[in-house]
């Protein structure tokens, strides 16, 4: 992992600034670039390409934080206060931007901090204003949105919050086959994609869906179709579903790539359908299907399958009642598999949606 203290420190030492102050910044800074850092790893990115991204970032900021103090050499002498009445809004305003400027270029290290700061806060604030636009002020597009949960298994000691979310195969099978409560149960499983082209190699985050799954959403495909239940037969030819946001920045939105073969994993799958911009689930680029199996199955980088599963509860069925139902069902899997549950647990499910909007729906 690099070390982001060393890079920062020598970036600042030709600031002079003292002791305690120059660490509290690179403290700051490291921090920053070490989180960046970690995030584009989990997009993806290899860890070079990802070292290189976070020193242009860094680069950048300290670029920018040093022309400011260039145009602010241009003006002579501090501002006369605030402006009398005889000058006009322009002209005072230009006097407190270039009083403004003289003091980050007395103090470049807190200027270089806080142009981050402000990056982050408003990136920070057009995430949280997405968030809201997306999951409490429009619908979600899939068909019964309403009525789509998700299950989570505290253990006795867990809070509201926690527990896990990823399912074995052999829980979502017994979900599915087992339970009163609900009118169909699919499942997603994540499933990292090296795509092979001309031009070399480059991830995407696909994900894999259980049969039905489609069918449970009630969405159509903008071009050609969505998976079918065809897809999920043993010797089906490999198919997979494109993303829209993924077609327009990879493909630019060419129709001509539909029913090309696309090699996906070192498999060569065919492409399908295009949906719609409105439909993302799971945040991936792509879909494929998947038909889960009982027993412990291996995923990525060899580690044991978890779905993540959604529920659309039958009219009239409680929340309340749907979790004692799940719970139900998961003691008996833990009579089978012991080593693999707490010793005291609950399911619990909730509304599609509620992990956000909960927490944001007191606050608004």
């Amino acid at each position: 992992m690099p070390d982001w203290r060393l890079e920062v420190s020598r970036r600042l030492s030709s600031l002079n600034l003292e002791s305690a102050r120059q660490v509290e910044i690179v403290e700051e800074l490291s921090q920053h670039l070490d989180n960046r850092y970690h995030e584009l790893i989990s997009g993806g990115v290899t860890e070079e390409d990802a070292r290189r991204a976070v020193l242009m970032e860094l680069h950048d900021g300290e670029r920018f934080a040093q022309d400011r103090p260039a145009e602010v050499r241009e003006a002579r002498g501090e501002p006369a206060g605030h402006g009398s009445r005889r000058q006009g809004f322009v002209a005072s305003l230009a006097q407190e931007m270039r009083y403004a400027l003289r003091q980050l270029q007395r103090n470049p290290g807190f200027a270089l901090v806080a142009i981050l700061t402000l990056g982050l806060g408003i990136g920070a604030n057009t995430a949280i204003f997405s968030v809201i636009d997306n999951v409490l002020l429009e619908p979600f597009p899939y068909n019964d949105a309403g009525r789509i949960v998700y299950p989570r298994l505290h253990a006795a000691t867990q809070g509201p919050d926690e527990g896990r979310q990823g399912f074995s195969s052999d829980e979502l099978l017994a979900f599915a086959g087992q339970n009163y409560s609900f009118e169909s149960v699919i499942g997603t499983l994540d499933d990292p994609v090296l795509y092979k082209h001309g031009a070399g190699v480059e991830w995407l985050y696909g994900a894999d869906m259980s049969p039905g799954s489609f069918e449970f959403f009630g969405m159509s495909a903008l071009y050609g179709r969505v998976l079918q239940s065809s897809d999920y037969r043993p010797g089906a030819p490999p198919v997979f579903v494109l993303r829209y946001k993924t077609w327009k920045a990879n493909f630019n939105g060419d129709p001509k790539i539909l029913n090309q073969v696309f090699a996906l994993n070192c498999t060569a799958r065919t492409l399908v359908g295009i949906m719609p911009p409105s439909f993302g689930w799971y945040d991936a680029d792509l879909w494929i299907p998947k038909t889960p199996r009982p027993g412990v199955s291996m995923g990525f980088a060899g580690l044991p399958e978890r779905w993540f599963m959604l529920e659309r509860l039958k009219p009239g069925v409680s929340i309340a009642v749907a979790s004692g139902d799940l719970t139900g069902i998961t003691n008996h899997l833990a009579k089978i598999r012991p080593q693999d549950y707490p010793p005291q647990f609950q399911v619990f499910i909730s509304q599609i949606g509620h992990s956000v909007a909960g927490q944001l729906e007191s606050t608004l």
